[in-house]
């Protein structure tokens, strides 16, 4: 009988950080699969400002593009699957030192121009502007996100969300009021009861009229 050895018993592969390629060096198979998913998504979010376009077209759009963000975050999991043909834990390990380790360089970038940051998970932060218009909120962003961008090669933030106001319990669990240019309202909710399955339709109910 012919036994194939596991990824992981190979000597020293899965316990040493490697270090980041030079930058001289070509891209490989998945930066480049990952850049291209990445693209066809601001493309297809590129229509999604389109005036003309119905709201079925749109809703079509929005799925297209969870699902290329979907498919890109993947490579991640992938990465760190035992299972995979792309399976590379020192990789997915060095993917996760590098988010955290860019994620606090732009808290600090962040308070070094007089802002506070509420929140910082995974990819993303919260800063608190201190205006209460959407226009001055949103300038504020565009200034700090060209800041983070110029630090950068191949990583780029934008700007998601201006929230009115927001409700922070606790890490992945907020509740907030979306507001767009026009000063219109949307609720924003992540974690909490009403978007857990595991409660009960009473739970959510009461929760969503408390958000209201």
């Amino acid at each position: 009988m012919v036994r194939s050895t596991p990824l992981t018993s190979q000597p020293n592969d899965n316990e040493t950080m490697p270090e980041l390629p030079s930058s001289d060096l070509g891209q490989g198979v998945l930066p480049r699969l990952i850049a291209t998913l990445v693209q066809r998504r601001r493309q297809v979010k590129s229509l999604m400002k389109d005036k003309s376009a119905t709201p079925a077209q749109l809703l079509q759009y929005d799925i297209r593009q969870l699902a290329l963000k979907l498919t890109a975050n993947s490579m991640y999991g992938c990465l760190g699957f035992e299972g995979s043909r792309f399976y590379a834990r020192p990789l997915a390990a060095l993917t996760t030192f590098k988010g955290r380790e860019i994620l606090g360089q732009t808290k600090d970038l962040a308070e070094s121009q007089g802002l506070e940051v509420i929140y910082g998970d995974t990819d993303s932060v919260m800063i608190n502007t201190n205006v209460t218009d959407f226009a001055s909120a949103q300038q504020i962003g565009v200034e700090f996100k060209k800041l983070v961008n110029e630090r950068y090669r191949l990583l780029e933030i934008d700007i998601d969300n201006v929230f009115a106001r927001m409700l922070l319990l606790q890490k992945k669990k907020y509740a907030a009021l979306n507001m767009n240019a026009a000063g219109e309202t949307t609720t924003e909710v992540k974690g909490l009861d009403m978007k857990r399955r595991e409660y009960c339709e009473l739970n959510k109910n009461v929760s969503k009229c408390v958000a209201a």
